[in-house]
């Protein structure tokens, strides 16, 4: 059964488990951890780095990248991220802005992608599928009901899908 404060994600290429965990009042560093399932080892790619004015609890930081890049964690990220089998990459929602992981370098990487929904830090429900990471968000303007979004890896976008029925 998952922990509803914990989330994490499977690498299905590289057959290991991402965890980007911490929140709440504790632990808000950048790194990564990668479980292979096939040498059944842990490891990160990157040393940790915290925020300057650390306060005790995480989503109270006011540095959302830390000098190098790399998103740190705000408050929670339980759902918040998925592995995007298309692209080969994890995908996070970090304070308004969709991050990348590539798990072949074990770090981030520096671009941002355009994120057209928004819902804060609790809202956003990400999922991974074979078509791509899929995720349940309002729109950024914060007017109308939740979308369904999917991201496109070919054209690194997020994309709405269409939906019939009822809103979502």
């Amino acid at each position: 059964r998952e922990h509803p404060l914990c989330t994490a994600t499977f690498d299905t290429g590289r057959q290991q488990l991402l965890v980007f965990g911490g929140g709440r009042s504790g632990y808000t560093g950048t790194d990564v951890a990668m479980y292979s399932t096939r040498a059944g080892t842990w490891r990160i790619g990157a040393a940790p780095e915290m925020p300057v004015e650390f306060i005790g609890s995480p989503g109270h930081n006011t540095q959302p990248r830390s000098f190098a890049g790399r998103p740190f964690i705000s408050s929670h990220v339980f759902k918040l991220y998925a592995y995007d089998p298309r692209a080969g990459r994890m995908l996070l929602y970090n304070r308004g802005a969709t991050h990348v992981f590539d798990p072949a370098a074990g770090d981030w990487e520096r671009a941002t992608v355009e994120t057209p929904f928004g819902g804060g830090d609790w809202v956003p429900k990400f999922c991974t599928t074979p078509e791509g990471v899929a995720v349940w968000a309002p729109p950024t303007s914060g007017r109308g009901v939740g979308a369904l979004w999917r991201f496109d890896a070919g054209a690194r976008a997020w994309k709405r899908l269409a939906t019939t029925g009822e809103p979502v």
